[in-house]
């Protein structure tokens, strides 16, 4: 999955060295994938934590403070679990994670998300600072539909790499 350095080549069966220096390799690599796939799969449990409250702000009167609040860190940790499985980079900033959204769909085929989540940090802040009571550009059921939607695409991304 992540790899710094090209494998070393296979080692001849009588150079005891080599077979020892490549097992230490393949042990690395293994826990390598072990780490990726622990990190994967607390992202994913954390997104969908995070999908049970936006669903429940959804309800009929929307609240969008958590909606926004809950949604923005669900598809980011959706988003970085993808990129966790796609050996892209992961940074904790929001700018980025569009960025990383945007590649995800575009040479990924992951649904396209980098626009909800600019919206969803814009509402989230607005919301913290009172500016807002209701975003007239978001759709409170469309929102969490599509993050549900983002979250599934990246599980089945995980259990396809298994």
């Amino acid at each position: 999955m992540v790899r710094q350095l090209p494998p070393p080549a296979r080692p001849a069966a009588g150079d005891l060295g080599e077979v020892v220096a490549y097992a230490r390799f393949l042990l690395d690599e293994v826990e390598i994938i072990r780490t990726v796939r622990s990190e994967v799969k607390k992202k994913l449990e954390l997104a969908d934590r995070h999908l049970g409250r936006v669903q429940e702000a959804a309800l009929d009167p929307v609240d969008w403070a958590p909606l926004s609040t809950f949604g923005l860190p669900a598809l980011e940790a959706a988003v970085d679990a993808a990129a966790l499985l796609l050996d892209l980079n992961v940074e904790p900033r929001h700018w980025v994670r569009q960025e990383t959204a945007e590649l995800l769909a575009t040479d990924h085929g992951l649904p396209p998300v980098a626009n909800l989540l600019r919206d969803l940090n814009e509402t989230r802040k607005a919301e913290a600072y009172g500016d807002v009571t209701a975003p007239p550009t978001l759709d409170a059921d469309e929102v969490a539909i599509e993050i549900e939607a983002f979250l599934h695409s990246v599980s089945d991304l995980a259990e396809a790499r298994e």
